[in-house]
């Protein structure tokens, strides 16, 4: 199943090497509720999907077992085994379009428990270098719970307006019940 067109992927690969971006997981505010989700369910093992730099291994790596998993990111990009609780923040809305339904097939693959996400529904302050928006899908958060219904069961629900316009999830599979 592709994930990411390799014109895209080489886009990534450069732009994580120029700086390191993507650490939407391991702000304050995030961390607070990530450790909730852990503490609740139990967790032990835990995929970053969509990791970035530096990621959550950095500051929940002593504690659990982190797996990291970026296709941007060389080092990063070993097809994940599944794990407990997937985090997957700021990701969903740089994926291509074309590649968004096998993208969220692939999260429903890695994940044993519950998975939590956060997805912009708005433009990006970033421009890639082929003049796009970072935000390669930048839909309102309705069309996105359609997208996340067909997959998942929907625990917990929240939308941010206050400038980020984010959706955020906590999920579990619909084969799980």
């Amino acid at each position: 199943m592709k994930l990411i067109s390799e014109e895209y992927k080489k886009i990534l690969r450069e732009l994580h090497k120029e700086w390191k971006w993507g650490n939407e997981s391991i702000k304050p505010w995030m961390l607070i509720i990530i450790k909730r989700h852990i503490h609740k369910y139990n967790i032990s093992n835990i995929l970053d999907y969509g990791s970035g730099y530096p990621g959550l291994k950095s500051v929940l790596g002593k504690q659990y077992n982190v797996t990291e998993y970026d296709q941007g990111i060389e080092s990063k990009s070993k097809t994940p085994k599944p794990q407990e609780y997937v985090v997957c923040t700021d990701v969903l809305e740089h994926i291509e379009p074309e590649y968004i339904d096998n993208v969220l097939d692939d999260l429903k693959r890695v994940i044993t428990n519950v998975g939590f996400f956060t997805i912009s529904c708005k433009e990006a302050k970033l421009i890639l270098p082929d003049g796009r928006n970072a935000h390669l899908i930048q839909k309102p958060k309705e069309w996105w719970k359609e997208k996340l219904l067909k997959r998942f069961n929907v625990i917990e629900e929240s939308y941010i307006r206050k400038d980020k316009e984010q959706l955020r999830v906590l999920v579990e599979t619909k084969d799980m019940k």
